[in-house]
């Protein structure tokens, strides 16, 4: 048996440049994008940003909102078990001018920040300052309060009202912007 020979051409440096410029089935345009393609996609791109960034800005707003209505229902439950345990009246000072609520006669405040805003006191006392205070009795029981927090500078999605019950304590939040 002899084996046989084939010789095929190699192909040259200019026939796969030649290739590489008109595309592998030896016609057209070499591949690519042109400019034109990439204007257009970097244009739908640049609109799809615009839409979402102000969704993304109002989320963030929100849930800001809503880290304000946990501080506040948080402190009002801490204050609660701090008299039950303590067996001593706490008060909580809730300042909307400020922006804070603080523990009367502590150095404790919490900082609501710039988004949240505190309205629409109800069940409370309000002194000439504009301080609402919430008294904590060691029975369990409080003055009661209800409060709406909401964003300072969208006040019309309503935002969050936080009741406190003056009886058992219990506090109950609802969402004012699904009713």
């Amino acid at each position: 048996m002899v084996a046989r020979v084939v010789e095929r051409p190699t192909p040259t440096s200019s026939s796969r440049a030649d290739e590489a410029r008109s595309g592998p089935s030896g016609h057209g345009a070499a591949p690519g994008f042109t400019l034109i393609e990439l204007i257009i996609v970097l244009v739908i791109v640049g609109m799809g940003a615009a839409l979402v960034a102000p969704a993304i800005d109002s989320g963030m707003r929100m849930r800001e909102v809503r880290s304000g209505v946990r501080a506040l229902s948080g402190a009002f439950k801490t204050l609660q078990s701090e008299a039950i345990r303590t067996g001593r009246v706490q008060t909580l000072l809730i300042d909307p001018v400020e922006n804070q609520l603080v523990v009367d006669g502590t150095q404790r405040s919490v900082d609501l920040g710039d988004v949240v805003r505190l309205a629409k006191f109800g069940h409370v006392l309000i002194d000439d300052a504009g301080v609402a205070r919430v008294r904590f009795f060691p029975n369990g029981s409080n003055s009661g309060i209800s409060v709406l927090v909401d964003d300072a500078e969208n006040p019309e999605n309503l935002g969050y009202v936080v009741r406190l019950d003056p009886l058992i304590g219990s506090v109950e939040v609802f969402d004012e912007s699904t009713s």
